[in-house]
């Protein structure tokens, strides 16, 4: 969850080890939660905890999954993904691709305040043309480079860390790389529904 609380604050590992002066690889073990917040020291908490300008129990509460406003899940872009799910599969790839390519719906959505959805098309984009050795577009280049303040899960995925049944490091290390460049979680699209 580690993970999570840096990347709402625009922090990485290595700058929270600068202020913290705790080891990488005790920061490393804590973002991949090898190391469970129980078996911190006080010490150890404290020093995080004053590294990210927030409190020894907030930092507590998030790590422990008492606390998962580090992550969000939206009924709506789960309705959207599925969406786009059964689209992909019902135009295949190539058809899919050009319908994205030759007009302008992911710009205006973007400009729409649909940031979710944009940055999930172009993800998805990226994810099919790496699978069929295509080269990346370039024509989202302008919003590419945009990241969601927050990891975005689905309801489900939410809900199972909600009752710690999985751990946001192993839905972090399944999840696409093109998805999670955007602060999506995202493990398969064939699974999207």
């Amino acid at each position: 969850m580690l993970r999570a609380i840096l990347e709402k604050k625009n922090m990485s590992i290595y700058r929270l080890e600068k202020s913290s002066n705790i080891s990488h690889a005790t920061l490393s073990d804590l973002v991949n939660e090898k190391t469970k917040p129980e078996n911190c020291s006080s010490f150890l908490l404290k020093e995080i905890s004053s590294s990210l300008n927030m409190s020894m129990d907030d930092l507590y509460d998030k790590l422990t999954y008492k606390d998962l406003s580090a992550i969000k899940f939206d009924k709506k872009f789960d309705l959207f993904k599925s969406n786009v799910a059964h689209e992909l599969h019902s135009l295949e790839y190539k058809a899919f691709l050009k319908k994205y390519l030759t007009s302008n719906e992911i710009e205006e959505m973007f400009e729409n305040k649909k940031q979710k959805e944009a940055l999930y098309l172009v993800a998805l984009i990226d994810f099919i043309c790496q699978c069929h050795n295509l080269p990346i577009p370039t024509k989202y280049n302008n919003i590419r480079n945009y990241k969601l303040e927050t990891y975005y899960v689905s309801e489900s995925l939410y809900r199972l860390m909600e009752t710690k049944q999985i751990l946001f490091s192993t839905i972090y290390k399944e999840s696409i790389s093109s998805f999670k460049d955007h602060n999506i979680i995202e493990a398969d699209i064939d699974n999207v529904a």
